[in-house]
């Protein structure tokens, strides 16, 4: 076999690893863990009766009422960049929000980049081109 066919094959093979099955808004926790196996903690959220399962990785999950509403997560290679992001919403009617924010220690405030018909937002500091969080839900 060529090298180059099968060098081909291993990063189809690597790049194609098994997707996530969860339906923000619809999976369950029991679906969720059969899915992601058990998460490392729990975190509660008592302000809204739910509550964040951490998985490695920076993954987490925020359920209420045992269903699944969002992902949150590390940006992954070009997801850091803005650019990316805008280049992946360039169809995509976005908006851009301020979120609450406690000053403390003098940090900048964070806007939320939202792709309301993909179901993904990102979470940015002010003036900062980098990604701090990737945010998936349900897409609208």
């Amino acid at each position: 076999m060529n090298p180059f066919y099968f060098l081909i094959a291993i990063l189809a093979i690597s790049c194609g690893g098994k997707s996530s099955q969860i339906d923000f808004g619809k999976t369950n926790v029991s679906a969720l863990i059969a899915d992601k196996g058990n998460p490392l903690s729990e975190e509660e959220l008592p302000e809204v009766k739910g509550r964040v399962l951490v998985y490695p990785e920076d993954q987490k999950f925020q359920v209420e009422e045992d269903i699944v509403t969002n992902e949150f997560r590390s940006p992954k290679g070009d997801e850091i960049n803005l650019i990316y992001w805008k280049h992946k919403f360039k169809d995509c009617p976005t908006t851009l929000k301020a979120l609450p924010h406690k000053l403390v220690n003098h940090e900048a405030k964070e806007f939320e980049f939202k792709c309301p018909e993909k179901g993904l937002s990102v979470i940015h500091t002010q003036g900062a081109e980098k990604i701090l969080r990737v945010r998936e839900y349900a897409k609208e």
